[in-house]
Parts: structure tokens; sequence; C-alpha cells
């Protein structure tokens, strides 16, 4: 059965040739064996050898909807199965028993005859004894993929054909059956992420359950759906805050590609656990939805470079959901990776307007919210007041034109039908909140929680702060909870299943990561907004629940928990300050909370936190250093917090040094040259350009001192040097700097090139920049090719775009040198690139 009263068969099982039905169809279920009567509901169409048998008894059996899959790959080897009652398993009697089979399909098989073929390597009867398996539905993991048809016999009953169940979707008629919502799933990614069926109000407001229609958004689906045509690999970012649309608009068009059968396009939300192998053998177009992109760009990275590994130009799309383009899309842009900038940085980044602009579009909107609103309220089992009765809010205010005014709109149609007035000036996630604890005490009654409201409050903010992995975890994330730690073991234990039970996983949201195989233990609530403004409201009243509860949590945990707090914070002010105490309480977080920093729409707060820290005064200088490593070197969000750091850290190793010079002086070297390249990034380049001469001053004395030791960092701070020199304008001094550095690294490199020549060939590079501006000479020519040659060998990526970069700059004043240097150092013959208009730069290597 894949549906209430449908079962899918092989159609030369219920009907002749023509399609006409045999007499006196009937279906018996295995677990009591009871007969209904069926008719012929559809009897496939274009060759298809399958059917659907519709049950005619009244209490006919129920079943849940089955998952439809299909093979978006060439990897061989897909596991499948089967059970079904073959002639070889007749017993005495003549009563045949079940056969689970199991075997393998090759996706490259059969490619003609668009038919699965099914290996058998073990277990397969004799010729002729698969006789009555035909019908029986061939499963990948969860996934239905076809339905065995026939035994042929050139293999000997070492393969099955199936149908596949991609040509039954195919036909309108079948879709009418079965749900023209029917959709087969992406086996080899594990399938899609699981929708859970709403219950509450609130969750009414989730962006998967689409219980208000999509409207609107035309020009925007227009531009994707003209993104969408071409083939290769192609990335798109569509940014926006929470609540503004941005998951909805992707739903609305992975629907519409699907729903266009003659491109056979195939959608997939990118899950935390799926493995990105199977991209690189992808053989059918495939949009790939990557939500909450800015909290996982290795994600990003590691799918985005798996498409670009393939051998065929199947279209391949990447749909990036985020809250903005911050440091981890900057990041990403200059990733070592030669293909993988190229693609990002050709990437469109839209930032989503709100959803109407206009006062008529908005009351639109609030009506068909009400509308569709009142009838999933029915559908669940809540009542409503009358939709005439729910008055209009003033529209024409900033909430409803802001950042997430869909959402906005929507939560107040919603809080006007559960007999709220929509004027009112409480926060509407206030109201919700109000309603939404009546349905957790409702279902904590069912499961024997009889605790407080506030308790509960708190147990439901923990589920949203942090994902836990089992009931034991959950358990120990209770045990540091005021209100439930108290508890007893059973009655927390009753809480972590109400919880699982009331705001199941989705497996979707990245958040929710754990090192657990199977997934998190439980969700939270939805949409994100309700439970950031739950959280503000029960931390804000009791501060000390964030401290006992990240004393001993996970980094995932921490994670979770930062980024949940980040993003209240940008419309609850008073969570600043106590992220301020957090971190001052536990340090330790300062790690995770400079990567959430990073990826934040409003890291300002978090900043604030991370810097009043280090300008405390109380911790050692090693935990400084840790932080100090921790921050990402290219940064917007903590750059001012980068220089901060380390000029403390640079005051530290001075008085350090004052005691001990001998042991402490190389590390007051290190921290100025790193100080410097802060400095300079902040375009502070007077104080960037004095801290790297103290360096480059202590460096020389400890180079001569022991040069096999120290050597290496002078060439380094000389590098430096140069650039500080050349950001002031200071060509000479800068020029000067930088062959003194390449001498070093010439020398180095000469005794240990393993350890050496990446070295050398930045400071070729950096040196060639300073002489080929303004115009462009022959040594620097010589030089970007020794650089660009060192990096080709070593596999630098980064050095190489910078050396290909200044080649093609100096091509215009030095043709024929360019060329030849080209020549030298790559072994290929100038590419288009250089020579041409073409700026691809990556043909010719």
């Amino acid at each position: 059965m894949i549906a209430p009263n449908l079962v899918l068969t092989a159609r030369h099982v219920v009907a002749d040739s023509g399609g006409t039905p045999f007499e006196d169809l009937t279906v018996r279920l295995l677990a009591d064996g009871r007969p209904f009567a069926c008719e012929l509901a559809w009897a496939g169409s274009d060759g298809v050898d399958a059917a659907l048998l519709r049950v005619t008894d009244s209490d006919g059996p129920r079943c849940e909807r089955v998952r439809w899959g299909q093979l978006v790959t060439a990897m061989p080897g897909v596991a499948c199965e089967a059970v079904g009652f073959p002639l070889a398993m007749e017993q005495a009697g003549g009563l045949r028993d079940t056969e689970h089979l199991r075997g393998e399909i090759n996706p490259g098989t059969g490619l003609l005859s668009a038919r699965l073929y099914v290996h058998v390597a073990r277990g397969a009867p004799r010729h002729g004894m698969w006789v009555g398996m035909s019908g029986a539905a061939l499963f990948c993991g969860p996934l239905l993929v076809g339905v065995v048809v026939e035994d042929p016999p050139a293999f000997e009953s070492r393969r099955l054909i199936a149908e596949p169940v991609t040509r039954l979707l195919a036909d309108p008629a079948f879709r009418d059956l079965v749900g023209s919502d029917a959709v087969a799933e992406a086996v080899e990614l594990g399938g899609e992420r699981r929708v859970v069926q709403p219950a509450s109000p609130a969750s009414l407001l989730r962006a998967d359950v689409e219980a208000v229609r999509f409207r609107s958004r035309t020009q925007e689906l227009t531009r994707l759906a003209a993104w969408c045509e071409g083939s290769g690999t192609s990335v798109r970012l569509l940014t926006g805050p929470g609540g503004q649309g941005k998951t909805r608009l992707a739903r609305e068009l992975c629907r519409r590609i699907q729903a266009d059968h003659e491109h056979d396009w195939v959608t997939h939300w990118w899950e935390e656990s799926t493995s990105p192998d199977p991209l690189r053998a992808i053989t059918r177009p495939i949009l790939i939805v990557i939500d909450y992109a800015e909290t996982r760009p290795e994600t990003v990275r590691d799918v985005v470079t798996a498409t670009l590994e393939r051998s065929t130009t199947t279209p391949v799309r990447v749909l990036l959901l985020a809250r903005s383009a911050g440091d981890w899309w900057r990041r990403l842009l200059s990733d070592r990776s030669l293909a993988l900038k190229q693609t990002l940085r050709g990437a469109t980044v839209e930032e989503l307007p709100p959803l109407e602009d206009t006062l008529e579009g908005r009351r639109a909107a609030f009506h068909d919210a009400l509308t569709d609103l009142a009838g999933a309220l029915e559908r669940i089992g809540r009542s409503h007041v009358p939709v005439t009765d729910v008055p209009e809010p003033d529209l024409r205010t900033g909430r409803f034109a802001g950042p997430g005014a869909a959402l906005t709109l929507q939560m107040t149609a919603l809080v006007g039908l559960l007999g709220e007035d929509p004027r009112a000036d409480d926060p509407v996630e206030e109201i919700l909140l109000f309603h939404e604890s009546r349905y957790w005490k409702e279902t904590a009654a069912e499961y024997r929680v009889d605790l407080s409201d506030v308790t509960l409050e708190r147990a439901v903010a923990v589920a949203a702060l942090c994902s836990a992995a089992d009931e034991r975890d959950a358990c120990g994330l209770f045990a540091r909870v005021p209100g439930l730690r108290d508890q007893s073991e059973d009655m927390q234990l009753r809480v972590a299943r109400w919880l699982r039970d009331l705001y199941p996983p989705t497996f979707s949201d990245p958040r929710l990561r754990t090192s657990a195989s199977s997934g998190p233990y439980w969700g939270s609530l939805q949409p994100d907004r309700l439970a950031e403004h739950l959280v503000s409201r029960v931390v804000t009243e009791r501060p000390d629940l964030l401290t006992g509860l990240l004393a001993a949590t996970s980094p995932d945990q921490d994670r979770q928990a930062l980024t949940v707090l980040a993003r209240a914070s940008a419309t609850h002010a008073g969570l600043a300050p106590i992220l301020v105490d957090l971190l001052a309480e536990i340090p330790g977080l300062a790690l995770p909370a400079i990567g959430v920093a990073t990826q934040s729409d409003h890291p300002a707060p978090l900043v604030t936190a991370l810097t009043q820290l280090i300008e405390g005064n109380h911790l050692p200088i090693d935990q400084l250093k840790v932080i100090a490593n921790a921050v990402p070197h290219q940064t917007q969000a903590l750059a001012h917090f980068a220089a901060t750091l380390l000029q403390q850290i640079t005051t530290a190793y001075e008085r350090l040094t004052h005691l001990d010079s001998d042991v402490y002086l190389p590390d007051l070297a290190r921290s100025l040259n790193n100080l410097s390249n802060r400095l300079g990034e902040l375009g502070r380049r007077e104080e960037g350009l004095a801290a790297i001469q103290r360096a480059v001053g202590i460096r020389e004395q400890l180079a001569a001192a022991n040069p096999d030791a120290y050597l290496p960092d002078l060439a380094g701070s000389l590098n430096n040097l140069s650039n500080r020199l050349g950001e002031l304008g200071r060509r000479e001094e800068g020029l000067a700097a930088i062959q003194r550095a390449v001498e070093i690294r010439e020398q180095l490199a000469a005794a240990n090139p393993d350890a050496y020549l990446p070295d050398l060939a930045m400071s070729y590079i950096v040196h060639s920049r300073m002489l080929i501006r303004p115009v462009p000479s022959a040594d620097a020519v010589r030089l970007i090719a020794q650089g660009l040659a060192i990096a080709i060998e070593g596999n630098l990526e980064r050095l190489v775009l910078a050396a290909i970069i200044l080649l093609k700059e100096a091509y215009r004043d030095h043709p024929l040198e360019t060329a030849d240097a080209w020549r030298e150092a790559t072994s290929t013959e100038p590419p288009e690139w250089m020579t041409g208009e073409s700026s691809t730069g990556r043909e010719g290597i």
C-alpha cells in the first residue's frame, strides 16, 4: 500500500495487455490475511507495466503515504530490497511464503529502456522460480523506487527488472491519484528532510508547514527560474532577516521546477549528515538548497567543491539561504581553491526585500493569512473567532514594512484568530507564547509532567538553546537548570520525552548538530523569532540560568546557544549585558563566540562581550593567545577586536620581556608582527608600520645571535614591512625590505626547499607587485614567473591566483616577455584570458 486505500502493483498482474482488469480483484494484508475488494484505478500508460488498485470496501486498510525515490547519480551498487511471493517460496499445500530479496542497482544499466535492473548476488532461485514476485515494491532505504515486473531469462534469475516510479509520476493521471505534490527524492543523498506535522497554533507559522498561501515574489521567482537554466554549476545567495520569507520562496521554487517533468529536475534540502560524494557522479539536473548557510560555511565549501569535480555538465544549482553575507561569505570568496573561489565570485547575492511594499498589498496579504490560518486551525482541532470579527491592524506602521514583515503579518493574523486584539501594544510574540503555553500544559499532563508554568517555559527555552544527542544528554542539561535540577531523574526523563514529542527534530536545522549519528534528540520551538523571544525573556528574568546551563556543554551546544542569543539580541537589547557577564563567567565560551560572531548578521553584542573579556586583565597570556589564534585572518566583524586583542598580548609580552628578555623577546616580536597585520587591515597604517619596524628590529637582533633559529622569522617580518611601506607610498623603502626578504628566503630554500620554497614564492610575488606598479618591468615579470612556477609545483592555489593576476597586468606592457615567462613557468602556451579579453583566469594550468 502506498497511501490509504491505494495499492501499487505490476499491471500484468491485475489486467490484460489492453488494460482491461481481471475479475474479482482483491488484496490481502499480510498481518491477518483479510481480503479487501478492489477496482483498477490506473492501468499504466505508454508501455509502463504498473497499476494502481483502489480498495472499495468502506473499512479498507489505512497507512501513511509512501515516500518516493529515484537514483540521481552514476554510482554503482545502490542497495535495494523487496518483499514478494515467488514460486520458489511455495510451501507444502501450495501456500507461498514471503521472500525478502536484497540486491543492488547499477544506474548505468538499462539506460535505453529507462528501467531499473536489480542484481541479486545471493539466494537467487533457479530460472522460472521468480514467478509471483511481480508487483513487489522495490525500496532503497525508506524510499520506494520501483515495482518489480520481470525476470529476464538471459541472467538465469540473477537479475530482476523494475519499473522506476519516475515513469509513474510523470503521468498526470497517476499524480491525480497519489497527490499532485508527490515527488521522487534523491536516494543517494538520503532523501528529503522531515516535515513535522503542525499541532499547536505557533507551529502553523513554520515555513515548511505552508499554512498560508504563497503570494507575490513574482520577480524573484522569475530571476531564480532563469538562473536554473543552462549547464554546469552555479551558486546563488539569498539573504534577509528571519521571517522575511527566504525559506518559503525556496520551497516554492523547488515545487515549480519539480512540476516541470519535461526537464526532470531533482531538488534536495541539504542535511548536515549528507555526504557530498554522490554529487561527483550526479546525472540529473538538481537544485540543492542550503538553509542557514551562514552557520555552515564548511558545508557550502564541500557541496560546491564536489559539484565542480564532476566530469559532466549536468545543471547543478546551489541556493544558499542566510541572514546576511558577512564574514563567512567573504572567507569563502577567498578560499584557497581557485575553482571554488571563481564559482562563488560569480554567484549572485540577492537581498530579499519585504514581501509587500504597498498598503494595498499588505491588506490583501493580511486577509489571505486570516482565511488560510483559520482553515489550518480547524484542521488541527483548534477553535478560532470568525474571520470577519478580526479587526485589521494599522498596516502602515513600520513593523509591517520592515525586516521580517511577512512573518509579523502572519503572526498578527493568528493572534487575531485566537481572540486577541491584533492592535494591542503587547509584542505579538508575547501573545503567541501565551497561547503556546496552553499547549505546553495540555500535552505535559499526558506525560505526567506536573511542573509550574515557569519551569515548563525554561524547559522549552533550554531545548531552543541547546541540542541534545539522547535522553541522557537531555537530562544532563536539565540537571543544571533552576526548577529542573532538583527534580527526580524520572521527572527529568518525562520532561525530555515530552519536549521531544512536543517539538520533534526535523534534521534540517544545522544549529541542532550533535555528535550522534542518529541526529538531534529534540527540535525547537518554531518559528525562530518566537524561540528567540522566549529565550530572551527567560534568561533576562533568570540570567544565572545561562551560566549554569553552559558550564558543562559541548562545543556544538555552545555554538547553538550563542547563535540563538546573538540573533535574539538584535531585537532584545537587554541581552547585551547578559552576554558580557556570561563570557566573563565562562571565558571558555570565547572560542565559539568568535565563530558565531563571524556568521551573525548582528555580531555587535558578542564582539562587545569578547572585547570586555580581554580588557578585564584577568586572562593569562596563554589563554589570550588561544583566543587570538581562533580569530580568522580575514574578518570585518572582529577586525577591531583582533587588533585590541593583539595589543593586549603585545603589552603583556613587553612586561614579561622586562623580566626575562632571553625567554620572551621572540614572543614579543611575533606579537608585534601579528599586530602590524591587524592594524594594516584596519587602515591604521602608521601604527602598523611602527609595530612591524619594532618587530624587524628585534628579529634582526635575534637572527644575529642565532641565524638558524630566527632568519626565517626575520624574512617574514621584512615581507610584512614591505607591505606596510608600500601601503604608505614609500616604494623605495618597501623595495629594499622585500629584496632583503627574498635574499634570505633564497638562502633558506637552497638549504631546505621543502620547508621554504612556499615562503620564497610569496616573497617573489610581493616583490613583483611592487615592481609592476606604476609601470611593469622585465624584472617584475621574471619574479612573477619564478613565484608562479613554485606555486604550481607546490599546489599553492592562492599564490597561483595572485601570480596570474599580476601576469595579466604585466602582459599589457610586456606581452612577449610575459608570454615567455608563462611558458617557462607552466610548460604551456599562454591562455586566452592573458592574451585576449577573457578573465576566467583558470585555463592553461
